[in-house]
């Protein structure tokens, strides 16, 4: 009967510990989806363009003789700013941020307002 004991506590314990990692990777899918309808991967933009400008403003005092130099070091800048701050390199961030602030009720609650029309049209007008 020990033995019984034991082994229904044990496959309780790993039916529970199956639920949570279910129930964790649905709460971090469900963050992934709001990040989605959220734009959030648009959210490195502005840092590029800073980056362009700051590139833009140095081509157009440059002699023609460096402008092959400037753009070597654009692309350089440009793949270390994709490794630094690239959507890849913030997602996981963005997910934990996200799962550790909102249940997963509440950021279901989010995706249903970001699909609406009402959340869809605000999305659009904040990107202005």
């Amino acid at each position: 009967m020990l033995r019984f004991s034991k082994l229904c506590t044990a496959v309780l314990l790993s039916a529970s510990a199956s639920l949570a990692m279910a129930d964790a990777a649905s709460h971090a899918a469900d963050a992934e989806r709001f990040l989605k309808l959220a734009n959030a991967d648009r959210l490195t933009v502005p840092v590029y363009g800073q980056v362009q400008q700051m590139f833009a403003q140095r081509f157009a005092e440059a002699p023609n003789g460096k402008k092959a130099v400037l753009e070597s070091y654009q692309a350089k800048a440009n793949a270390a700013l994709d490794k630094a701050v690239g959507w890849d390199k913030l997602k996981p961030d963005m997910v934990k941020l996200y799962t550790s602030n909102f249940n997963e009720q509440e950021l279901k609650d989010l995706i249903a307002f970001y699909e609406s029309p009402l959340g869809r049209r605000c999305c659009r007008r904040c990107r202005r």
